[in-house]
């Protein structure tokens, strides 16, 4: 019985704090729903009132509200659940772990389900033994909609016996009492406890604890687990005695009923079935309607997910819930079975996103693939085994080129091949002007239509784009206007929201930005601290270097007359002292003075910059004055329009590196300092080259009028620019022998860096062609 001071606990708010605590690391994985979230903005607030009113005995209980949930093995039924509201949901989880310590000891140990330390498997392993025993035959059973038939009267009556503590008492009667709504409909039959309660498995078990006594009591094994019962028997006399008075004592002592379908005694030579488990002569199988069923939730998963990386948490979390629980020497041959089964609706699910185009990269369907667990093994290799089958078997058939047309001119100067070209180059620069969408003119208002990005100007539409192609919208003028439903719906499809200041830097931002991961932080902390974040360093300095010099090969094949021989000098030189910058970067030992390594690192990387600019400065042959690098309050031309288009890379780069947990502020080149993002100064080294000196350069020597004034770029410059580099951040390039969008490129690399981190793979710079 349990003592007098558990209500004044139920009541104290650092109690119900800690209930509060259970309810949210239910959603660990998932996300709070959106009551649970405003709950969490006024947490102290409302456990205080709380508190305060169960103290006085003023609560009063919500109805729950009633949601059908079809079952897995019967289409045409449903299974009730109740979803409570958050000061339910703590008072009833609070109650739980008051009560369940106390009454657990009055439990039998044959009863499996709900109870710390118990679980299916033992309820199994009990029919394991007594079949070794010798009890070849099986009386089960099932309760018909145990949850919803109970008998509240006959419930109160046994809490009332067995919690003492009147305000206790009272809580849960009015718990019993308090109906359930759907839509606006109360609903109340007058029987049964709510499915979703945090409280009801505890009263379940409660509800039947003296029929676990008498079963107890009768000397055969047997086990429940929930609704399910099985009593094992020495012939099928004694089986079919055991199941009548075990159906007898449910309905006239408890007012329960046993379904008919399952029911019955059965022998363990032809097959008895229990908890998705199969007995034939002794051998425990997964039973046949489950591997059935197991094959219809996977078809499910497929259906609802729409790319790979939604399915693959969810097929994974399935897949290893069934190795977790079927997994036996007696299951192997069928959880293998499993594993081609899923294998098998993977190719096709696959076969249809990639002929459609609608597939990641190859190397990122791989990364993903790697992370779903097989059914039978965990077991490295076999899985690696069997995501390469998968991707050769999903991969689409070569499509052979058509026959080439013959040549008829569509104008006296155009032939079909030059204006198709001319269409498809068209085509391109329209889809990257949606993908990232660029709004530089002031007085632009953007909305929501229905599917579609609607931009107006002075009450015009100028544009109107399907959401599905968007991927960045970037705001270059505060003069603009968004509305809440456009970027609610961003948020859901993940569509970033950037807004830039004169400086090209990000001033504000509007999307879904994942925290950084605590335990990949302090992995990537302990790396910084030691020799391991130098390797990493290294890797930094010498990609950079890498593409600095693929970018001054790229420019040096392209011959022209403006071109001097003094450029051709400067490039032999600046090549072979960036190459030997490199190879002495690469070669490097570290002493102990990491500190002392780190600033040679810095001072190698200085040395290769140098050169690199005394090459780029002879590559610009428009008359603007560039002597050098000018990273603070430059005011030429050059200076002006790098720095812009770092400070735009600096913020895409920096909301790739927190998408992948990663802490931008623990740097390995640069060390960790406050207010200072080392790791993505870091970070953005090997994209510099390609993403803004490569359309600096392009753009000026193409005869672009940019200029520069003390205060800056002009806004037409600004705005020119950065619709150049932006951009370039959806233009495909060869990565891993793929064609990809420099931003994929991006998010790839900054997976693969927290990869790194944590012990996976082997960081690789990317290096851009030349």
């Amino acid at each position: 019985m349990p003592p007098p001071h558990f209500f004044s606990r139920l009541c104290n708010p650092a109690e119900l704090d800690r209930a509060w605590q259970s309810v949210v690391d239910r959603y660990s994985t998932t996300g709070l729903p959106n009551d649970l979230q405003e709950f969490q903005r006024q947490r102290g607030a409302r456990l205080n009132r709380l508190a305060k009113a169960l103290r006085e005995e003023q609560f009063l209980p919500e109805p729950a509200s009633l949601l059908h949930i079809p079952k897995p093995n019967h289409p045409t039924e449903s299974r009730k659940i109740s979803l409570v509201q958050p000061e339910d949901r703590i008072v009833l989880t609070s109650l739980h772990s008051i009560l369940q310590p106390v009454l657990e000891r009055r439990f039998s140990p044959n009863s499996f389900a709900y109870r710390k330390g118990s679980s299916p498997a033992m309820a199994v392993r009990t029919v394991d033994l007594a079949i070794r025993n010798g009890f070849a035959w099986a009386a089960t059973g099932d309760v018909d909609s145990f949850f919803d038939n109970l008998d509240r009267e006959l419930l109160r009556k046994i809490v009332h016996r067995e919690v003492a503590e009147a305000p206790i008492q009272r809580l849960i009667d009015l718990y019993l009492q308090m109906g359930q709504v759907t839509g606006m409909q109360w609903v109340d039959t007058g029987r049964g406890i709510w499915q979703g309660s945090p409280l009801s498995p505890l009263l379940s078990n409660l509800y039947l604890m003296d029929f676990d006594q008498s079963m107890d009591s009768g000397g055969q094994p047997w086990a429940r687990y929930s609704d399910n019962l099985i009593v094992m028997a020495r012939t099928e006399e004694d089986g079919r005695r055991l199941l009548d008075r075990m159906a007898q004592r449910l309905e006239e002592r408890f007012r329960l009923r046993l379904n008919a379908e399952g029911r019955g005694v059965f022998p363990a030579s032809a097959g008895i079935e229990f908890l998705g488990f199969t007995w034939v002569d002794g051998v425990r199988q997964i039973a046949g309607s489950k591997m059935a069923q197991k094959l219809r939730k996977v078809d499910e998963l497929l259906a609802a997910a729409k790319t790979l990386e939604r399915l693959a948490p969810s097929l994974s979390e399935t897949t290893l819930g069934w190795r977790n629980y079927y997994k036996t020497s007696d299951t192997r041959q069928q959880l293998q079975e499993l594993d081609q089964q899923v294998g098998e609706r993977l190719v096709r699910w696959l076969a249809e996103l990639r002929a459609a185009h609608r597939a990641p990269l190859v190397a990122e369907m791989r990364e993903l693939l790697l992370k779903v667990e097989l059914p039978s093994t965990g077991d490295p290799a076999a899985k690696a085994k069997w995501v390469a089958q998968i991707l050769r078997k999903s991969r689409p058939p070569a499509v052979r080129p058509a026959p080439a047309a013959t040549k008829v001119a569509a104008t006296a100067h155009v032939s079909p091949e030059e204006a198709a070209a001319r269409r498809k180059a068209q085509q391109a620069a329209a889809r990257l002007d949606i993908e990232e969408l660029i709004i530089s003119r002031e007085g632009t208002s953007l909305g929501r239509a229905g599917e579609r990005v609607s931009v107006r100007r002075d009450g015009k539409k100028v544009l109107e784009a399907p959401l599905s192609m968007v991927k960045t919208i970037n705001l270059m003028t505060t003069a603009v206007s968004l509305s809440g439903e456009l970027m609610r719906e961003c948020a859901v499809r993940r569509i970033p929201i950037y807004l830039y200041g004169r400086e090209g830097k990000m001033v504000a931002y509007a999307g879904r930005l994942e925290a950084p991961q605590f335990e990949l932080g302090a992995a990537q902390t302990a790396m910084a601290k030691g020799t391991a974040g130098l390797e990493l360093a290294r890797i930094f300095v010498a990609g950079k270097v890498q593409n600095q010099m693929n970018l001054l090969r790229y420019f040096a094949k392209y011959k022209d007359r403006r071109r001097s021989e003094q450029f051709s000098q400067q490039l032999e030189s600046s090549l072979g002292v960036m190459r030997e910058v490199q190879d002495s970067v690469r070669e490097r030992k570290w002493g102990e003075d990491l500190e002392l390594e780190r600033s040679r690192l810095f001072a190698s990387e200085g040395r290769a910059a140098g050169a690199y600019w005394r090459a780029v400065r002879l590559l610009v042959w428009q008359p603007v004055a560039f002597e050098g690098r000018i990273r603070q309050g430059a005011r030429d031309t050059v200076n002006s329009l790098l720095n812009y288009g770092y400070a735009i890379l600096y913020s895409r780069l920096e909301a790739r590196l927190l998408e992948a947990g990663l802490q931008p502020h623990i740097g390995f080149l640069h060390k960790p300092q406050p207010n200072k993002a080392g790791l993505l100064y870091d970070f953005i080294e090997e994209f510099r080259a390609f993403c803004v000196d490569r359309p600096v350069i392009a753009l000026l020597n193409l005869g672009k009028s940019y200029s520069s004034t003390d205060e800056g770029l002009p806004e037409e410059v600004r705005r020119d620019f950065g619709r150049a580099v932006l951009r370039g951040f959806q233009r495909e390039v060869r990565y891993r022998g793929e064609r990809v969008a420099m931003e994929k490129v991006m998010v790839l690399q900054a997976r693969l860096l927290a990869r790194h981190i944590r012990g996976e793979e082997e960081y690789r710079s990317f290096v851009a062609p030349w």
